[in-house]
Order: C-alpha cells, then structure tokens, then sequence
C-alpha cells in the first residue's frame, strides 16, 4: 500500500514551469523590460515567503528538541506526558506541511532568478534615462495589447481604453491613438499584429537540485527542507 505522504509528495503546492514563464512572467510583462520588473516582483515575493516559511520551519524544529527533552524528563505526571506526546505529533504533522510548502518556495524562487539574470543581461545597465523609455515602450504595448484583444473580443476598442490612451503623455498617446485608429476603418489589421505579436520568449531548463541549493544560498537558509 502506498502511504498518504508518498502520494502528497508528488503534488507541488505552487506554479509550474508553464504557469511561471507564460500566464505570470511572458503576460504580465509583454516586453523584455516588463517581463524583467515582473521577474523582480515575483522574486521579491517568493524571498519573503520563503524566509517566513524557513523561519517556522527552524522554530518547529527547536520546539521539537525541546519536546523530546521534556518528555524525557517528565517524571510520573501522566497528565502533563500525554499533553507533550500530543503537542510533539501537532508539531511534525505541522513540519511536514511547511517542509515540501519551503521547497516548492525554492525552486520559483530558483526559476524567477534565472529569468532575472538573463532578462537583465539583454537589457544592459538600467541608467534613469533607458528605464523611462523602457517604461514608455512598456505600457504602451499594454494598451496596445489591451486594444487589439479588445477588437478581437468585442468588434471595438473600449471606452476605458480609449480614457487610457487620452490620459497618457501627448507624443504617447499619438502613438497609441495611431494604432487604435487602424480599428474604425481596417478592424482586421488591430487583430493581425495581436496575431503576430511576438512577445519575448523564455526558455530554461527545469530547475534541479544544485538550483535549489543555490536559492537556499541566496536566502541564507540552508537546508532546512
């Protein structure tokens, strides 16, 4: 029979490697530059997660000595000894739901790094003057997306976008107002670039063990998983 814990073992609490690279990294950014900043936030988020995780992690463990030591010790109060054997199985079922939350934790954080470091060496040093203009192109390739998704849902551009393009920088909106203008007298052409966009690719091999041990490197956390 195989147990419970060798079954849950092959279930991953997090993203996978489609998940990470297209719906959160290659949507969201759209650009090299926003694909790199989205890159960084998730990057960020999986540092604090995983530390809050590796942080509980340690203090279960701690908690676990000292429950071993206890009931050691505990002498003849039974009571007392049925409540540390109690709170010491609370405490591993709990470290068993934190250990494989941890790894899953490390090994995004692994995959977001590597993008991280390729994304940044296409893009060179980010001097004030380039990330503006990186930020420029950015979100106007959003409200262009936005725009031809919209033609290809809908038949039309909509007010909303429309209100987004007229509150942007006047040489931006031009832009934008140009690439919207194909709509009201050739509404395939939005659909055809939508169609032909090509938005950066991301390829990596699957992250492995040295990978993760590298992230634990980064963190400061050791093996604690």
């Amino acid at each position: 029979m195989i147990s419970l814990n060798s079954l849950l073992a092959d279930l991953r609490s997090g993203h996978d490697a489609v998940q990470i690279d297209g719906f959160i990294l290659r949507r969201s950014g759209l650009t090299t530059y926003g694909t790199y900043i989205q890159a960084l936030r998730e990057l960020r988020s999986r540092r604090d997660t995983a530390l809050t995780f590796f942080f509980e992690v340690e203090k279960l463990q701690i908690r676990l000595d000292e429950l071993d030591h206890e009931i050691e010790t505990c002498g003849e109060n039974q009571f007392q000894l049925r409540r540390l054997k109690l709170e010491r199985v609370e405490k591993r079922a709990t470290l068993d739901l934190f250990g494989p939350a941890l790894r899953d934790h490390y090994r995004e954080f692994a995959r977001f790094y590597a993008h991280a470091v390729t994304l940044r060496g296409k893009l060179g040093e980010l001097t004030d003057a380039r990330r503006e203009q990186f930020e420029r192109e950015f979100w106007l390739m959003r409200l262009k997306v936005r725009a031809a998704s919209e033609v290809k849902t809908m038949g039309h551009v909509s007010g909303d976008t429309v209100e987004l393009a007229l509150s942007l920088p006047t040489d931006m909106r031009a832009d934008l107002l140009r690439h919207i203008g194909l709509e009201s007298s050739e509404p395939g052409c939005l659909v055809e670039w939508l169609q032909a966009l090509a938005v950066p690719e991301l390829k990596l091999p699957p992250v492995g063990e040295e990978d993760i041990l590298h992230a634990q490197k980064l963190l400061g956390t050791g093996s604690s998983c």
